[in-house]
């Protein structure tokens, strides 16, 4: 599927930029699967709850925006991953599908259970599936996931197709509600093992991603780096030798345990 690349400062300037997208007469499957990846990984599960919450109100006026008239709007939100079994359910819910059809989830998990089959290993079911598809053949919808997989999801094998004249659209991200930069993940890691007494002692990290910082030791006196910045501050040759030889003694801790 393609990267759509929409560039924008807020939430709200990205939700405007995405509806404009999804309204867009397309022809092209390639066009109709938009992805987005927020700020670096940050705020896309954020944007798109807000997509699906503009879009549910649109739908209730008389008049909807141009491009938006969406007969289902499928809202699954599997950022906090359990299977591919979990988000067919979570499909199948959204389209209220008969009870005969829901009672085919816990009969095939009763018989997965019984084979010790592992949760995060049970796949979608074919019956539900093409339930799913004859519900929704011919009706135009938009499907809003939050992909907490580790792969990519090809939303057909559910029943859900982008193919033919309806013009149905999907918006997704990856990875769910957080995804941490590979550099804080080293960053984390690497601290997570450093107890020296010239190492700031590492103490969790915020995972919010309003607020994504690494939580330390609380320092009375504040940081070296805000000390040598004071310009009232003096320091003589004896003290800046053994804080000198404070940091080489931390580096070299630091060199040998990577």
């Amino acid at each position: 599927m393609r990267t759509e690349i929409i560039r924008a400062d807020n939430i709200d300037l990205a939700v405007e930029k995405i509806l404009v997208k999804l309204g867009a007469d397309t022809a092209s499957i390639r066009k109709n699967a938009i992805y987005f990846d927020g700020w670096d990984g940050l705020g896309a599960s954020a944007v798109l709850q807000a997509v699906a919450r503009r879009l549910r109100i649109s739908n209730e006026l008389a008049t909807k925006p141009m491009g938006l008239e969406f007969d289902e709007i499928i809202h699954i939100d599997c950022s906090k991953w359990e299977s591919r079994r979990a988000m067919q359910r979570k499909i199948a819910e959204q389209l209220k599908l008969p009870i005969r059809v829901m009672d085919i989830f816990d009969k095939q998990d009763e018989e997965d259970d019984f084979n010790i089959l592992e949760e995060g290993s049970r796949g979608e079911i074919a019956q539900v599936t093409r339930a799913i598809y004859k519900t929704i053949q011919n009706r135009r919808f938009l499907v809003i996931l939050h992909n907490g997989s580790n792969e990519e999801i090809d939303i057909f094998n559910f029943g859900l197709s982008l193919y033919g004249y309806a013009n149905s659209k999907m918006l997704w991200t990856f990875q769910g509600r957080f995804r941490l930069d590979t550099k804080m993940i080293d960053n984390v890691s690497l601290m997570k093992k450093l107890h020296h007494p010239n190492i700031l002692l590492f103490m969790g990290a915020v995972t919010s991603p309003h607020r994504l910082c690494i939580v330390t030791e609380y320092l009375p006196r504040g940081s070296l780096f805000r000390l040598l910045q004071r310009s009232t501050t003096k320091l003589d040759w004896r003290r800046r030798v053994h804080m000198a030889l404070d940091v080489v003694s931390a580096f070299l801790f630091t060199s040998i345990r990577k």
